[in-house]
């Protein structure tokens, strides 16, 4: 975060100066205010931007953006605060010394001096979407208008703390195989490095021609050991420079249009598309949100491309007078089940408590089928392994079997 140099006077007169951390002069600006300082000057301090700073810069990382657990406690504590009484004001600053994050602490103190300047909830929360999501933010605006912000607020936490335990689901089934894949990559690496340079010295050493798959190995052991900076360095290049290509738009769409092609990803993902979409509409249309903008405020919740393209399109044909079932009908991203549980929702009568049904039974679904991949991908995992380091084994001992023989 870039740091400022100021020059204030207090409230006595007294010069006073100092440095502080900021997003811009404005969060300097309003430090200065509390502490009831008149700023005779803010200078932004020029620094060398290092391999973190440059990397955020760039889009690569971000560690400062608030996680779904973050904005989950930041909706229940402002809830319950607002629900008993206390003025908004005074629970953001109430929430703004229990928060740990820098980005947020920051976005609280912008809202809270909004306020006290005469501004609404919404369109001070609206201002700071780089780090409230937008389905938080309507949900807000949908609460002032109805007068239940409050309940808004519960209703957004409950969803982030359950988005939350989704991703953390997948995550833990992905960990498994990523986990194995680096002791692999971490087994080869040490065979390369150790192991063959000791087996070349024996057949030198035995004035023996050395086979050609050991040769092979050599040289791949000898450019790891010479190059072994330039290496890693091209390794952290590539990786971060096919994360970057994977954010194009082009790009993007047609890898994650790929996913739903693959067999056991495709059904956490359909899965996982049904929780959002289902739960999200159930939110902003229970909070007075319209289906049309509420379709158009999920295709943005979706991180899936694939996906929000054929939300917008569901979007724009429910707009020409088609129902949200039939619409979803010819899309392959939705189960068959779910569009006939929310056309059954649409003919009774009772849309809003159906899709919040729908969302809660692929909820119990994705944990058994998060269950089922893990015990899947672990023996399919273990065989490949298996197969790698068996084929790198047998490339180096087969040799020696030979020289052996040849004593």
């Amino acid at each position: 975060m870039p740091k400022y140099r100021y020059i204030a006077f207090n409230e006595l007169g007294k010069k006073v100066s100092g440095i502080h951390e900021g997003q811009n002069k404005e969060d300097v600006l309003l430090m200065l205010r509390d502490n009831k300082y008149f700023p005779v000057k803010i200078k932004k301090i020029q620094t060398k931007k290092n391999i973190i700073m440059l990397l955020k810069s760039r889009g690569f990382i971000n560690f400062d953006k608030p996680n779904l657990k973050e904005i989950s406690d930041f909706c229940r504590q402002l809830s319950i605060m607002l629900n008993v009484g206390v003025p908004i004001i005074n629970s953001l600053d109430a929430i703004l010394l229990e928060t740990n994050n820098k980005e947020m602490k920051i976005a609280i103190s912008k809202i809270t001096y909004d306020l006290l300047n005469g501004s609404t909830f919404y369109k001070s929360i609206s201002k700071r979407k780089d780090i409230f999501p937008n389905l938080l933010i309507n949900m807000i605006r949908a609460g002032e208008i109805s007068g239940n912000i409050d309940e808004a607020l519960y209703k957004a936490s409950d969803y982030y703390e359950k988005q939350d335990l989704i991703n953390n689901k997948i995550k833990s089934a992905t960990i498994y195989p990523i986990l194995l894949s680096i002791t692999c990559f971490l087994a080869i690496t040490f065979i390369l490095l150790f192991i063959v340079p000791n087996f070349i010295i024996i057949f030198e050493m035995n004035n023996i021609e050395i086979p050609l798959t050991l040769k092979v190995l050599m040289s791949v052991s000898n450019f790891l050991k010479k190059y072994n900076y330039i290496f890693i360095l091209f390794l952290i290049s590539f990786i971060l420079i096919l994360k970057k290509i994977l954010t194009l738009n082009s790009v993007k769409t047609k890898y994650d249009k790929f996913k739903f092609k693959i067999p056991i990803l495709k059904e956490i993902l359909k899965t996982s598309t049904a929780i959002k979409f289902s739960k999200t509409l159930y939110m902003l249309i229970s909070s007075g949100v319209s289906l049309i903008e509420s379709l158009d405020i999920a295709s943005s919740i979706v991180e899936n491309i694939y996906c929000n393209k054929n939300i917008l399109e569901i979007k724009n044909e429910v707009e020409n007078g088609d129902s949200l079932s039939y619409c979803m009908k010819s899309r392959t991203i939705f189960y068959q089940g779910m569009t006939s549980m929310i056309n059954i929702g649409e003919e009774s009568g009772r849309l809003e408590e159906v899709l919040c049904k729908v969302g809660e039974y692929y909820e119990k679904d994705l944990e058994i089928l998060s269950d089922k991949y893990i015990k899947l991908i672990e023996p399919i995992m273990i065989f490949l392994v298996s197969i790698i380091v068996g084929i790198i084994v047998i490339v180096v001992i087969f040799p020696i079997f030979n020289l052996i023989n040849s004593i």
